[in-house]
Order: C-alpha cells, then sequence, then structure tokens
C-alpha cells in the first residue's frame, strides 16, 4: 500500500513545458506537482481507490487521465484468516476439553481404586481372625472367672473397633490420634501375649496434633512385627516418630527372626502377606492422587552395622506436601 508514481506526456518538442496536479478519490482535493512530477502514495487503505491526473500547457489544452487502484486486504483481515483462526481455536478447545474429561476419568479412576484399597486395608486390619481371637480370650477369661480382666479387655476392643471406624471414614487423621489407636491396639494384643512388651518413643519436637497421616497404615505394620517375628520368649517392639529434616518417620523395631529368615521359612506356594501388599498400593494411590512423599523402607537387621535381631520397618513422608 505504498506507490510511487510517474505521470508524464508524449511531446518530443517541448516535453517540460506542462503542469501537473493530482487528486486521490472524488472527495479530494487537487494537489500541485513540480517540474519533476513524481506522485508519492503512502499506506493507502485496503480496497479500491481512483487516481485523477491533470496535465496542462503548451497548446495542448488540458487533459485527465483516471488510475484505478486495487489494494488487497493484509492477511490477517481476510475471511480465510478467521476461518483458520476459529478451527485452530476450536482444535485447542477440543484438546483442552479431551485433557481434562481424561484428567477427570483418571481422579475418578483412583478415587475408586482408593477407596477399595481403602476396605481392602480396613478388613486386613479389623479381620474376622484379629476379632475372633480377641471374643475367645474373652470368653476365656469369663469362663476362669476372671470377670475384672475380661471386663477391662472388652472395653479396650470396643474402644478399639470405634476408633478404627472412625477412622476408616477421614482420608487423614492426627498423627496423634494415629498413636493412640496403636496403643489401645497393642494393649489388647499384651493381654493376648504375656511376654509382650511394647515401647513407644515420640521426639518432643513433633506437634503430633497437627500433622496429618493416611489412617491404617502403621497398623498393619505393628501387627506383622507382633505375629511374624516368630519370637518365643520375651518379644520387643519399639514404634519411634520423629523428624529428620522436612520428613517425618515412624519407624517400628522387632527382635523377632528377621524377615530374611521369616520368608525362607514361608510354606511353598504360600502368598506373602496381603496387609503388606495393600499398603504398598494404598502408598502409591495416596502419592498419585494427593502429590505426597510416602515412602516404606523394610530392612533385616541382621544387615545392618552393627548386626542385630530382628527387622525394621520405617513409613516416611515429607510434612510439606502434605495436601491439607
Amino acid at each position: 500500500n505504498r506507490l510511487a508514481v510517474y505521470p508524464g506526456i508524449i511531446d518530443f518538442e517541448n516535453g517540460a513545458g506542462y503542469q501537473y496536479r493530482y487528486r486521490l478519490d472524488d472527495n479530494g482535493s487537487w494537489n500541485q506537482l513540480g517540474e519533476n512530477p513524481v506522485i508519492f502514495l503512502d499506506r493507502l487503505s485496503p480496497g479500491k481507490h481512483l487516481l485523477h491526473i491533470q496535465v496542462s500547457g503548451n497548446e495542448a489544452g488540458s487533459s485527465e487521465r483516471t488510475l484505478t487502484i486495487f489494494i488487497r486486504y493484509p492477511f490477517y483481515q481476510t475471511i480465510w484468516f478467521y476461518l483458520l483462526c476459529l478451527g485452530l481455536l476450536s482444535a485447542v478447545l477440543y484438546a483442552l476439553y479431551q485433557v481434562r474429561i481424561r484428567n477427570v476419568r483418571r481422579k475418578a479412576l483412583l478415587n475408586q481404586r482408593l477407596a477399595e484399597f481403602e476396605m481392602k486395608a480396613l478388613h486386613a486390619q479389623m479381620n474376622p481372625h484379629f476379632i475372633f481371637n480377641c471374643l475367645n480370650s474373652i470368653k476365656g477369661l469369663i469362663i476362669n472367672n476372671q470377670n475384672r480382666e475380661a471386663s477391662e479387655y472388652l472395653t479396650k476392643f470396643s474402644s478399639l473397633v470405634r476408633l478404627n471406624l472412625e477412622h476408616s471414614r477421614l482420608p487423614f487423621v492426627t498423627l496423634e490420634s494415629n498413636i493412640s489407636y496403636l496403643r489401645q491396639y497393642t494393649d489388647i494384643e499384651k493381654l493376648r501375649f504375656g511376654n509382650l512388651h511394647v515401647v513407644f518413643d515420640t521426639d518432643s519436637e513433633l506437634d503430633t496434633g497437627e500433622i496429618l497421616i493416611a489412617p491404617m497404615l502403621l497398623q498393619p505394620l505393628v501387627e506383622n512385627a507382633i505375629w511374624h517375628g516368630q519370637q518365643e520368649a520375651e518379644r520387643e517392639i519399639r514404634i519411634r516418630f520423629y523428624k529428620e529434616g522436612n520428613r517425618v518417620c515412624c519407624r517400628i523395631d522387632d527382635n523377632g527372626i528377621g524377615i530374611l529368615r521369616s520368608q525362607q521359612q514361608r510354606p511353598e506356594g504360600k502368598e506373602p502377606s496381603v496387609g503388606l501388599k495393600n499398603i504398598r498400593e494404598r502408598i502409591d494411590l495416596l502419592n498419585q492422587k494427593f502429590g505426597l512423599d510416602y515412602q516404606l523402607e523394610i530392612t533385616d537387621r541382621s544387615l545392618a552395622q552393627p548386626p542385630a535381631q530382628g527387622t525394621t520397618v520405617l513409613l516416611s513422608f515429607d510434612v510439606n506436601k502434605h495436601p491439607i
């Protein structure tokens, strides 16, 4: 839309004796040109323009010619460009819609799987065998006229069942509530096993009333330490809660035969611990769904330095990555 027009007239004898003037479109004013006529047209708007040029002088009189100029619209003002933009916008919106649908479906699937594994964890922790053994223990105490011990056992058992049901409805509970749950659980196990000694050690720097943890993760680990340690003598379980940097650590030490020996003594064809498998699957789902950083480590203490008897289980998580 920037043009230079050089008007001229055919006169071989006196070509320099003419005067030129021009105007652009019919509503414009006339502009006079000099002896060396050049018409500069700058930034013409798109569309049709009429350039009128007059020449006069000498004996020829005056003459006028009209030059028709068409300026094309820029590409970003054409219909095909608008259609292209509309198509691209539609494609982007459709892609975003598909991504959103996939994310919603993925989250729904994770929620469904998480709920399924939470139910599995609930059944694994308060399983019929545990309830049956507890009721049999209460029955034995009643038959032996140990009514006070039976009443104490029943009170602890009912409190544990109620607390377990409360935890099963919540995605996260306080560490303080979880420790209270573990204490009640181990108290019941102490009544069943006369040789069980459990020690709780909580770092004073931990604000257990504010730190949140997924429920039903630690109890199966403590249960494994009690039942799978296969220690005939005094059973010692130490449960520690402490902090290392930004990570909250829950460590369980037992003095059993160790996880390696326990696996070697497992009958051929018998499946590994279902509760432990559920815990690992729940940890993976929790990390994916909530962006957490739960980590579970199980170590045979015979491989540690210095070597010792038993198994160490460490569950840790980054307190800064908690969703709440």
